[in-house]
């Protein structure tokens, strides 16, 4: 008894550190497909089929734990483009859990496997979910990680925040390119003031 449970916290704990982020290519990818649509809307039919991919998905995943305790409606509603952004926690759980749902091999595993790889998806998806106050008769749908109901997930959220402190981002435009400086040829650095809401680049 021991044993399973040390395993499924450190495996799992070590899954959803490492495949947290593995849905950004994806959200890359939708975003550039709604930047196409919006130049040429002719081109939405060939590039979106969200709902029959979700209908697929949500059936292949319909066991999985997070399908289990997170209503798929309320998943899809992750899933869906809000504030310009796609949430990459949500895209990161389905597309880690799809990579042993859709062969069948979740199944042949041993249990103590399938315990983490189930407990890491749900992390996953929780370490994108905004802090807010719980309220008794809030409508909000999403919760946020809480330590006693899921200590990994917190813990990961946690982590995720810590290691984003100081650090310096290199700005990207639209069109992909990265702003050079012209006399050291290094990247330039973007420095968001958010109390004036200007940007300022070194």
């Amino acid at each position: 008894t021991t044993y399973f449970f040390k395993y499924v916290i450190y495996a799992s704990s070590m899954m959803a550190a490492l495949f947290h982020d593995m849905g950004y290519p994806i959200c890359h990818f939708l975003n550039v497909r709604d930047r196409i649509s919006e130049y040429n809307p002719t081109m939405y039919m060939f590039t979106n089929n969200a709902v029959e991919s979700f209908d697929h998905i949500a059936s292949l995943l319909r066991s999985s734990l997070l399908f289990t305790i997170i209503s798929p409606d309320e998943i899809k509603e992750a899933m869906q483009r809000h504030d310009g952004k796609y949430n990459h926690g949500s895209y990161s759980a389905v597309a880690f859990l799809l990579q042993f749902y859709n062969s069948g091999i979740i199944f042949s595993l041993p249990e103590e496997k399938q315990c983490a790889i189930e407990i890491a998806a749900v992390a996953i998806y929780n370490h994108t979910v905004s802090f807010r106050i719980a309220k008794e008769k809030s409508t909000e749908k999403f919760y946020q990680p809480d330590f006693q109901q899921n200590p990994i997930a917190f813990l990961l959220r946690l982590c995720d925040d810590l290691q984003e402190w100081g650090r310096r981002y290199f700005e990207f435009s639209h069109q992909s390119d990265v702003p050079f400086c012209g006399y050291c040829l290094t990247p330039s650095v973007s420095h968001s003031d958010d109390k004036n809401g200007v940007v300022r680049y070194s």
